[in-house]
């Protein structure tokens, strides 16, 4: 009976720890809000299937590396099936969830090792079925949920995190699997006695390797969203200098305009009409400036557009704009600053690099119903490379400007929108669309 209460219990845990696999997936790369029946169905499947498989191969041994292989596998599969966008980083994530708690069941294991001794292979480690075994795994899932519970917490700002250092994940996943199986061979060598038994150190060394990787990958994955808030935020002083230069402008426009209309009437009285033509041009020139014009409706998206206009006018570069009254976007203010910012800084970096033909950009932005559609078009003079699909950043530090498109195309994934781009014989065009709930005919 109570063989039979044991492995109930250890299967129960093995079916939580896939639960709280999606858990975390659903705080990083999921949205519980656009789940359907069909993602509820592979999901839980999923859970209780993989699960239940998992907790019946623990009766049998503490840790297999073709089981932990099998899960991860299988688990991506049913992510796939769920959402196919953001696969590697779904798979970087479900690979880095394993095995930081085998890691956490192995620093446990040397610590009981410790204690029992020549007993822990009989009593945990192989064919083995007792309360010491399941209370380790039931400890190491304890830690993970109180891990989940703290990132709950700060879901936006984890997401937004996790979406933008893919590689760093997937790098992290690689040396850990490297320092689980380094030390699976050193755990198996203690069991069967060809090595002795150090639990402490061994824990403590496992602990302190572990932890190195993590923090590491967390310090370099906090730098690089540090590094791309201080552009945002560079790029938002700017809008809002400029905002406050043409606001101050227009007061001194308005507290101008008394003296103006005092001297046209004293011309028209005068009939000097010529002196009265000039005059007007003379003023109209700053009065019919359009550096503060209303496109879209919408205050942000204005900012940016009359601050690149600006800049593509001081270059030389013919900026056209056609779009209607758009109303709210559905990302954020800093978001949107990052998305058309970075979109027109390309286009008007790519004329900058014409040396012979005409240099121009157009850019359309429209609301059709729910979907929110922005077209953007520059001359070029070489068509650009591409490598995967993927257009190739020809400036001197590619690394840094990679960012721009990289932070682009997770604005697009996170609103779940389109990105396109299609290369004319003498224009390159950039297609982006979103879905808003907010319906501006």
């Amino acid at each position: 009976m109570n063989q039979i209460i044991l492995s109930g219990i250890q299967i129960t845990i093995s079916i939580w720890e896939m639960w709280m696999c999606y858990e975390i997936l659903y705080m990083t790369v999921l949205d519980k809000k656009y789940a359907d029946k069909k993602e509820t169905i592979i999901r839980w499947a999923n859970i209780f299937v993989v699960g239940s498989l998992l907790g019946i191969n623990r009766l049998i041994a503490f840790f297999s590396r073709t089981m932990l292989g099998l899960v991860v596998i299988l688990t991506i599969m049913c992510m796939y099936g769920i959402k196919r966008k953001k696969v590697v980083l779904s798979a970087g994530i479900v690979f880095v969830y394993f095995e930081f708690i085998a890691i956490l069941d192995f620093i446990l294991a040397f610590i009981s090792m410790e204690f029992i001794k020549e007993q822990f292979e009989h009593d945990i480690y192989i064919y083995a079925l007792t309360w010491q075994k399941v209370l380790i795994y039931f400890f190491t899932r304890g830690i993970i949920l109180l891990g989940i519970v703290n990132i709950k917490k700060r879901e936006e700002s984890i997401r937004s995190m996790i979406e933008q250092c893919c590689g760093i994940i997937v790098i992290t996943g690689a040396l850990l699997c490297a320092v689980l199986f380094k030390y699976q061979l050193w755990l198996d060598e203690m069991a069967n006695g060809s090595k002795p038994i150090r639990g402490i150190n061994a824990s403590m060394n496992l602990s302190a390797i572990s932890l190195l990787i993590v923090l590491s990958g967390m310090f370099i994955i906090k730098y690089q969203v540090v590094k791309q808030e201080k552009t945002t935020l560079i790029l938002r002083d700017q809008l809002l200098e400029e905002r406050y230069a043409e606001m101050l402008k227009s007061r001194q426009m308005i507290h101008d305009m008394k003296n103006h209309l005092l001297v046209l009437r004293n011309m028209e009285r005068a009939n000097q009409w010529d002196k009265l033509h000039d005059y007007l041009e003379e003023i109209s020139k700053d009065i019919l400036d359009d550096s503060t014009k209303i496109w879209t409706g919408n205050n942000i998206v204005d900012l940016i557009l009359n601050s690149k206009k600006k800049q593509a006018d001081s270059e030389g570069i013919a900026f056209s704009i056609g779009s209607n009254m758009i109303g709210d976007v559905p990302f954020k203010d800093g978001e949107t600053i990052s998305l058309l910012g970075n979109l027109l800084d390309n286009a008007i970096e790519a004329c900058e690099r014409i040396k012979s033909t005409e240099k121009w950009v157009t850019i359309r932005i429209n609301r059709r119903y729910c979907l929110l559609y922005i077209e953007i078009e520059n001359s070029i003079e070489e068509h650009p490379k591409e490598k995967n699909h993927r257009i190739i950043s020809c400036k001197s530090e590619k690394e840094v400007h990679g960012y721009g498109l990289k932070n682009v195309r997770q604005i697009v994934d996170r609103y779940d929108g389109t990105y396109s781009y299609q290369i004319k014989e003498n224009s390159f065009l950039t297609c982006v669309s979103f879905f808003s709930n907010e319906d501006v005919s």
